[in-house]
């Protein structure tokens, strides 16, 4: 039996010039893969092609601007393979929430400004989760605020996002992230605007949600010491190629490439 979750081979994304009307390749020959309950960590600068690389893993990226090609985009569900390639939108809205999830960078513009945070995470019960009943939404919703680390959650489920710190925002999109249980969570950028401190709690909230529910995870950082303590695998891209990868200590302590070199004496890991 496999214990792949997500395999990508010779992925390609161009972006349309409006000007010229002809597309302009931003991302070359990209591979990856994520075992069933591994921490893969992709890690560049800003402009390297982190955050464009995973959004079209999910085809998220906008369509008639950016052109996908790749050889395959494998998500390994429980008695299938899919090929994200070939989805229909109905099939991909299936699948983002229950199967993948995605924790954006800038929780404030990804939630719902005008709607109560508890209702945004109901639905997701609603859409992906058959199990369970319309009744048990609401408590179901406070319980996942608890697990991630909101203490007056029977309070904090009737807020709206703009009513909560930056952290405690970061803590709703996990939650709303792991309301579909998928098995793909895909974090990106996750900590880069909180605080140092905050940017610890929620690696280790993180942390302990990854082995309690045995999820892969796409850890997207342009810091390496951010993800030294979480991934068991990196990732390192540079101007649109994942340029090295290696198990994640084997990486820090005998970088191959220049530029990973270069990423390691600017992250705090030359410090420690």
């Amino acid at each position: 039996m496999h214990d792949y979750l997500l395999t990508v081979k010779n992925l390609k994304v161009a972006f349309l010039n409006e000007e010229t009307q002809h597309y302009h390749d931003v991302i070359h020959h990209f591979n990856l893969t994520v075992k069933k309950g591994e921490v893969v960590a992709l890690v560049g600068e800003s402009g390297s092609g982190k955050s464009v690389s995973a959004m079209a893993l999910i085809q998220l990226l906008p369509a008639g601007k950016a052109r996908i090609r790749a050889d395959a985009i494998n998500y390994y569900a429980d008695n299938e393979v899919i090929d994200l390639r070939t989805q229909t939108a109905r099939q991909l809205q299936r699948i983002r929430g229950k199967e993948i999830a995605v924790i954006f960078q800038d929780p404030l513009s990804a939630l719902n400004p005008v709607q109560r945070i508890g209702k945004q995470i109901e639905e997701v019960f609603a859409l992906h989760r058959a199990d369970l009943k319309k009744s048990a939404y609401h408590s179901e919703a406070v319980d996942l605020l608890y697990k991630v680390g909101i203490k007056q959650a029977q309070e904090k489920v009737r807020s709206y996002p703009h009513q909560l710190s930056g952290g405690m925002r970061q803590r709703v999109m996990i939650a709303i992230a792991l309301a579909g249980r998928p098995k793909l969570l895909i974090a990106d950028e996750p900590t880069t605007s909180l605080d140092v401190t905050i940017q610890a709690q929620i690696l280790s909230l993180l942390q302990d949600l990854q082995e309690e529910y045995r999820m892969g995870i796409l850890f997207i950082s342009h810091d390496l010491a951010v993800v030294r303590a979480l991934s068991d695998q990196v990732a390192v891209m540079y101007q649109g190629k994942v340029i090295e990868t290696n198990a994640t200590e084997t990486l820090i302590k005998h970088p191959q490439h220049s530029y990973t070199k270069r990423l390691l004496s600017a992250s705090r890991l030359c410090k420690i």
